[in-house]
């Protein structure tokens, strides 16, 4: 079936309502809680045409299709995967939703889908899974419109709502706008993530994230005042670690090492070590509260990471306290061996 032919794809009316609701909201929701919703009212209907169930399926699909983290495929070779995996005692694995399932009819209704829907959360879903599947499904090559109606819904969603699931539907915009070299785009995408963590309640956190996804990513180029705007707040979480009255050192190596790699490439050195002692002194005084085995294991990560980046002499102290905590392992050992 081409793409201008009529699709004989027509949502039974309970189903229809469901997605009418959702798609009338003004805050954000899950993608998977609509087809939850979807496939208890399609449970309930009864003398279903072919058509109708069909509709169903792709609707359901669309939206419980799990995402692969970046970098990982999916058994088709596809960034969805099956939301569902079940090894059967034959050998055999089967999949819900299943690419084996999708043909030229659900592609079509798909698109028809991103065109009609006004939520942002919907209308990048369905571009989004024509964009991603169709190839390996039908054969066919999805729209660029596809991948620009995602992208720029995806960056709607980000503007809009503040729920945790923005962080990733940001990260597919920007592989979008990568992929498709769009830098009218990127750049859009990035000003948005960068006032998403403007807002951000808590900042450290998103502002890890943050560095891993533009400052690591190759043909992401920030401005030196939107990559600043990641290491300030990158500077103020390690800050608020380790002037804690009681620190959790381990918790600093976060922001620390990512601040060492930023300062080494622009060739502070100085400032590469300056973090990094600040994370070995947290762990050292965090390390005071644990057990002699936990704080040795926290220790030697702080030993490697001053030898790493030049810290001899404190290195050598964290080995007298590493020898401390040793031997606190060794008095737990024989007082555990007197107890046999």
């Amino acid at each position: 079936m081409s793409d201008d032919q009529p699709t004989s794809l027509e949502l039974p009316e309970s189903l229809a309502t469901i997605l009418a609701d959702y798609d009338g909201r003004s805050e954000g929701f899950d993608e998977a809680d609509v087809s939850f919703a979807l496939e208890r009212a399609l449970k309930e209907c009864g003398n279903l045409t072919d058509g109708q169930r069909k509709a169903g399926f792709a609707e359901i699909a669309a939206l419980q299709f799990d995402m692969e983290p970046f970098g990982e495929k999916s058994p088709w070779d596809t960034r969805y995967a099956p939301s569902v995996v079940a090894a059967q005692k034959d050998g055999t694995t089967n999949y819900f939703p299943d690419i084996a399932h999708i043909d030229g009819d659900v592609i079509t209704y798909w698109k028809r889908r991103a065109s009609e829907s006004s939520h942002p959360i919907l209308k990048a879903r369905y571009a989004d899974v024509v964009w991603d599947l169709e190839f390996r499904a039908t054969g066919g090559k999805p729209p660029i419109q596809m991948a620009w109606s995602a992208t720029d819904s995806y960056v709607e969603c980000g503007k809009q709502f503040t729920d945790r699931l923005e962080e990733r539907r940001l990260d597919r915009a920007l592989e979008f706008a990568l992929s498709i070299r769009d830098g009218g785009r990127v750049d859009r995408v990035i000003d948005t993530m960068l006032a998403v963590l403007a807002k951000s309640t808590h900042k450290g956190r998103p502002a890890i994230r943050l560095y891993d996804t533009l400052c690591e990513r190759k043909g992401v180029r920030l401005t030196p005042q939107q990559q600043q705007a990641v290491i300030d707040q990158l500077e103020a979480e390690l800050k608020q670690i380790c002037d804690s009255p009681n620190p959790i050192g381990i918790v600093a190596e976060r922001p620390a090492s990512r601040l060492a790699k930023h300062y080494g490439k622009i060739g502070k050195p100085q400032e590469s070590k300056r973090v990094i002692r600040s994370y070995g002194k947290a762990v050292l005084k965090f390390a005071g509260t644990a057990t002699g085995m936990v704080a040795h294991h926290w220790l030697q990560e702080v030993y490697a990471a001053y030898m790493q980046w030049g810290l001899g002499a404190e290195a050598e102290q964290i080995k007298t306290a590493m020898k401390e905590k040793g031997k606190e392992c060794n008095v737990s050992g024989q007082v555990a061996r007197g107890l046999r």
